[in-house]
């Protein structure tokens, strides 16, 4: 199914041809996208749209252009948003969203925007979306196999020549065993076409002489080793084939190779042309952002014009009970003071958001603002002394190894033990 999204600024031709691409292709299954977003031209927007889905039989249904949850994410979606545009906060212009409509809105809030057939739509869409996780099967690729053989046939006799090599003077009986040991899993869970595209992928790179290396639990694999894919060999150390594929994890291995970073992009035109791009991609690795790198992230996209030199220096990081605690020392001049609260709190959410696992983290920095005379003098923004905070993190940590009872305290600001804004249970 496909929901067609058109750019605000498209012409009426251009909506035309995007409708009429979009039903050739996936007719029956396609829609067209209206977000209503509190902008200006929302009805005419919403008018130009209609006249298309009459011409060409395409239904409307409403959509949020959800980029948060909640509309007070606004501010760390401009940050996320000029990080990706790698410019400053006052340089994005109309790169940045116009407004905070662009999250998780109530159903009587939608209601009151969008027509009811629009809405009802969304119903119908929402039917056809029947697809599981438990439909996804490892396919892979038939081309790594030659005609006559099997995948099983093909990797022992692969196994077996490479053996051959790599012990000219005879394959030794643990050797032996072990190879036995790995093919029989291996068949019992029909991973041999994975092991085979693999071998293929790294005997391309070393035909081309691109530097390859495979590396981490793939080194336990005897069978990795004889197909040329690891250099490690087993016989020398006490591997654990188990570590590497498990009977019990029921999932394939997961083997990584590095090949030479100058020329990895051979290797991955290989890949094109053999599978073709409708079969293979490049996949996204998700990073997680560290207190440090994300004040300065941040910092850098509060800078106003001219030099302000904001740097960052974390003198500690403490998790206590799932929530960071970090000391920061920001130096920047006294004319970027008004920033500091927002770095640090945006940072804060920022390394909240990257690391996806709905823990709180807190952040207490001690700032020393660099001055144009080149004194130093400290601003806390809603911060604790050095002393506050060793006494914290020192009496926290007797309440949790159970050296001292907490006591209960309400504080209706800053309490000057534990460092929470709000009211605090214990102390």
């Amino acid at each position: 199914m496909v929901l067609a999204s058109p750019h605000r600024r498209a012409t009426p031709e251009q909506l035309l041809s995007i409708a009429r691409w979009t039903l050739d292709r996936f007719m029956g299954r396609c829609w067209l996208a209206v977000e209503l977003l509190r902008q200006i031209d929302d009805e005419m927007w919403l008018h130009r749209l209609r006249q298309v889905g009459e011409l060409t039989a395409i239904p409307l249904v409403a959509s949020g252009d959800v980029h948060m949850h909640l509309r007070s994410r606004k501010m760390l979606q401009d940050v996320l948003t000029a990080t990706r545009l790698g410019k400053p906060l006052t340089q994005c212009g109309r790169g940045l969203q116009s407004n905070a409509e662009r999250h998780l809105r109530s159903r009587l809030r939608l209601a009151q925007i969008y027509p009811p057939e629009l809405l009802a739509e969304t119903l119908r869409v929402a039917a056809r979306c029947s697809f599981s996780l438990d439909e996804l099967r490892y396919q892979y690729p038939e081309e790594v196999v030659p005609d006559g053989e099997t995948p099983a046939s093909y990797l022992r006799r692969m196994t077996y020549e490479g053996a051959g090599r790599r012990w000219p003077d005879g394959i030794p009986a643990k050797v032996q065993e072990q190879i036995e040991h790995e093919l029989a899993l291996i068949a019992e869970l029909n991973y041999e076409p994975y092991f085979l595209t693999v071998a293929d992928i790294v005997a391309f790179a070393r035909s081309r002489h691109i530097l390859c290396q495979g590396r981490g639990s793939a080194a336990n694999s005897v069978v990795c080793y004889c197909t040329g894919v690891t250099e490690v060999d087993p016989a020398r150390m006490a591997t654990l084939f188990e570590r590497f594929i498990s009977r019990e994890r029921n999932e394939p291995p997961d083997i990584d190779i590095d090949f030479e970073h100058k020329r990895r992009e051979e290797v991955i035109q290989y890949l094109y042309g053999k599978y073709g791009r409708d079969r293979a991609a490049l996949t996204a690795a998700v990073i997680s952002y560290r207190p440090k790198s994300a004040i300065r992230n941040v910092g850098k996209l509060f800078r106003a014009p001219g030099p302000v030199g904001l740097t960052a220096k974390v003198d500690r990081v403490y998790w206590v009970e799932g929530k960071a605690f970090v000391l920061v020392e920001l130096k920047t001049r006294r004319a970027n003071r008004t920033y500091l609260s927002d770095v640090i709190e945006l940072s804060a959410q920022r390394v909240a958001l990257m690391k996806q696992t709905g823990q709180e983290v807190l952040m207490h920095a001690y700032v020393v603002v660099q001055v144009e005379d080149g004194s130093r003098i400290a601003h806390r923004a809603s911060l604790l002394s050095m002393a506050d905070v060793d006494a914290w993190i020192e009496r926290r940590q007797a309440i949790l190894s159970g050296a001292i009872q907490p006591r209960r305290v309400c504080a209706p600001s800053f309490c000057s033990r534990c460092g929470f804004k709000e009211k605090c249970r214990t102390s």
